[in-house]
């Protein structure tokens, strides 16, 4: 959101305060605009954010240790040398590497809802991740749902060698399934092992392998990109349900992979909607089950935040009635009847009721003791309502679950 990429030293080291020793974009660290202010980038710029419209960037260092960055907003890759990155050098270090674009000032981009646009290889449309395989080609994914291929020597304003995730029908021939082997559909986080490429095809739920440069079929008009040789988080290449189509999680799906890194023989993956992070083997060829999960309690549970039964999620997305936005809250009732009065949440955006059995010993931080219209404390998403629209009316299953001495025991 500030336009910069700040760096922080040795952040482990005893300290009374973390703070960054030097910034890449700004001039120094009060300024925030695009491209320093001007309507043109520059060596020195970078755009993430401009008005509404706001992207993330990437960053990958080399075995060299140059910085490469994805200049999103500007539609280009930055290379800054590692010279350039030193305790001694100034603030906004130029980059002497652009792809993507002519030179440090264009801003060529891709319509990429044509298909003819998202053949043209001396463009990329908001670059979202960068890799170098062993042989020090360039990797990069974009949201034209391509993966561009870059070949040394690496200069400025090169083409493209080859472009992966495009198909193309023919007229007159029955349309291949929308999403298969040669497709990719919001490729974000893209690694290298030795030559061997993979990719995390996010809005498809799955991470494809592609076989190493140098042995891909040759390009033709019908088939102008490679097909990616196997599939991770789904059954087969034709499939694309988030977590293979079932209701939780396992260690070996997705919910919109989109980071991916490589340390010490495994790859840790962030599983976006399933709010966690994954580490599973990975060698040349496939990439394991996982062995370890943060952000959730277990393989099967996928709920924001760690949901436990004692927090709540009162306000969301607002709604429109009458023309004007409001935004749903919670509902509490007290069973005055019962012989205790227990206490009734709505704890709506986590879709689900929080029932205490007596409202008068409810403490901050108290677990509720049943949990009404999902399965477990650990879920929050809404996966039992169904609507059925000739009617206009909503049904769904509620389950009551009553847990032993461990809340999330269900």
């Amino acid at each position: 959101g500030n336009n910069r990429i700040l760096r922080y030293q040795r952040p482990y080291e005893p300290r009374d305060l973390i703070q960054p020793n030097f910034v890449i974009g700004q001039t120094n660290f009060n300024s925030r605009n695009p491209n320093l202010g001007n309507l043109a980038p520059s060596a020195k710029s970078l755009a993430f954010v401009s008005g509404s419209t706001g992207v993330t960037g990437a960053l990958y260092f080399d075995p060299s240790g140059n910085l490469w960055v994805s200049d999103g907003l500007n539609s280009r890759v930055l290379r800054y040398p590692a010279s350039a990155l030193t305790d001694t050098s100034p603030n906004a270090p130029e980059a002497d590497l652009v792809i993507g674009q002519s030179d440090f000032v264009s801003t060529q981009t891709v319509e990429w809802g044509r298909a003819e646009s998202r053949l043209l290889k001396t463009a990329i449309q908001i670059p979202n991740s960068i890799t170098l395989d062993a042989a020090g080609r360039l990797f990069v994914t974009d949201t034209a749902n391509r993966m561009l291929v870059y070949t040394p020597p690496l200069r400025n304003g090169m083409a493209a060698s080859r472009i992966a995730g495009i198909i193309v029908n023919v007229q007159g021939q029955p349309p291949r399934p929308p999403v298969n082997e040669y497709t990719l559909f919001g490729p974000e986080g893209v690694v290298a092992v030795g030559n061997t490429i993979f990719v995390a095809d996010s809005q498809v739920h799955r991470i494809v392998r592609y076989d190493p440069f140098d042995t891909w079929p040759e390009e033709t008009q019908l088939l102008p990109s490679p097909p990616a040789k196997a599939v991770f988080g789904q059954p087969d290449l034709l499939s694309f349900r988030a977590n293979r189509g079932n209701r939780e999680p396992s260690n070996a799906s997705f919910a919109s992979p989109t980071g991916i890194y490589i340390a010490n023989d495994e790859v840790f993956i962030a599983d976006t909607l399933n709010h966690r992070v994954l580490a599973a083997p990975i060698n040349p060829t496939s990439i394991g089950g996982a062995l370890r999960v943060q952000g959730q309690i277990g393989f099967t549970y996928r709920s924001p935040n760690l949901v436990e039964g004692r927090e709540m999620f009162l306000l969301g997305s607002s709604v429109q009635v009458n023309f004007q936005n409001i935004y749903p809250g919670a509902g509490i009732v007290i069973d005055r009847v019962s012989d205790v009065p227990h206490l009734y949440v709505a704890d709506t955006y986590n879709n689900r009721i929080l029932a205490y059995n007596d409202a008068r010993n409810v403490k901050p931080g108290d677990v509720a003791d049943l949990v009404i219209g999902l399965d477990s404390f650990c879920e929050s998403y809404d996966r039992l309502w169904t609507t059925t629209s000739t009617r206009g009316v909503c049904g769904g299953v509620v389950h009551i679950d009553i847990c032993a001495d461990d809340p999330h025991s269900g």
